[in-house]
């Protein structure tokens, strides 16, 4: 399965997307009392520590604007767990990756919500 997509310049968008991607997971965003803003703030401050980085520049520079959409619209959330769901990789990625790449593949590039 091969995916032509480019989700950015460096391997750090991949890595901060994938990144933001598996916080999002574990958000609790949708499902329990957690407001869209607050994942998305706490998402995005867990990636800046993990690369390093400010959140203000991890979010406008290392995450694809699509995953940052996820935490605030409930059908781009959905579309992600749905891809997990599917748990298949072709050789050499992990599903989670796998996953990122199809949902990127499959999600409109539209600007960062609540920048």
């Amino acid at each position: 399965m091969a995916v032509g997509l480019a989700i950015g310049p460096a391997i750090g968008t991949y890595a901060g997307s994938l990144l933001a991607a598996r916080q999002l997971l574990t958000s609790g965003v949708f499902i329990d009392d957690i407001t869209p803003k607050a994942a998305l703030v706490a998402a995005v401050a867990a990636v800046a520590a993990q690369l390093g980085n400010t959140a203000a520049v991890c979010r406008r520079c290392y995450i694809h604007p699509a995953v940052l959409a996820a935490f605030d619209e409930a059908a781009r959330f959905q579309q992600w767990i749905s891809e997990v769901a599917r748990d298949e990789a072709p050789a050499g990625l992990q599903p989670d990756e796998a996953a990122l790449l199809r949902y990127l593949a499959a999600a409109p590039v539209t600007a960062s919500p609540m920048s």
